[in-house]
This record gives C-alpha cells, sequence and structure tokens, in this order.
C-alpha cells in the first residue's frame, strides 16, 4: 500500500519541525508499505513548493496516515481535506503497530467540518 504520512512540521509541537516522529512512523510503516515522508522534501524548498508536492503525493497514494496532533498543523488539515474529498481513507498511525481507519470521505459535508475543527459529529 501506498501510504502519505501527514502530520505537523512545526517548532510548537516539537523540536526539529518533527521529523523524529515522522522518521520514526516511516520507519516502521517501510517494513510493510511504501511511504511517502514530507519531512524528507528537500530543505532548500519553500512552503509553497512543499504544499504542492505534498498534495500531489496525497492525489496519487492510497490512504494518509496521520501523526498525534496532527490538526494543529494547517498545512495537515489541508492534506487531510483533500484526502477526503477525494474518497482516500485516512487512517491514524498508532504506535503500538495497528492503522485503525479515522475516518471515512462517505460521511456528510457537516461530520467532515466537525472533525477538522476537533469536535464530535
Amino acid at each position: 500500500m501506498n501510504l502519505y504520512l501527514c502530520g505537523p512540521m512545526t517548532h510548537k509541537v516539537a523540536p526539529n519541525l518533527n521529523k523524529d516522529a515522522f522518521d520514526e512512523a516511516a520507519s516502521r510503516l517501510r517494513q510493510e508499505h511504501e511511504v511517502v515522508n514530507p519531512a524528507e522534501n528537500p530543505e532548500t524548498w519553500d512552503y509553497a513548493t512543499c504544499m504542492r508536492a505534498d498534495i500531489e503525493a496525497v492525489l496519487d497514494c492510497d490512504a494518509v496516515v496521520v501523526l498525534p496532533r496532527w490538526e494543529e498543523g494547517v498545512g495537515t488539515r489541508v492534506e487531510v481535506s483533500v484526502a477526503l474529498a477525494i474518497g482516500t481513507p485516512v487512517l491514524r498511525y498508532d504506535l503500538f503497530g495497528g492503522l485503525p481507519e479515522l475516518y471515512s470521505a462517505t460521511a456528510g459535508r457537516y461530520a467532515l467540518y466537525a472533525f477538522l475543527k476537533g469536535s464530535p459529529a
């Protein structure tokens, strides 16, 4: 399965733009899956270039896997919204090895809005 790894990349969440969490998750998931890790984007890219590449990767993946605190990142909310809009499953990264489905694009627009706002639908 081709997975896109999605999480906040900000110093507010963790030092080093949260790259340690991305790298750990990518390493574990790559044991069984192909993984696109946006933390591996070239450091010379600006935000807009990264977002274009990341959205393209979301469009091409089989599922998006969100890291803890993903909802705190503006870019991650965009990526999840794109995935849900095109029917791509969004899965929560579970440190204990599972990938339970987090949300399905078949839910109504109000449920999607509530989900992205962090409140129950």
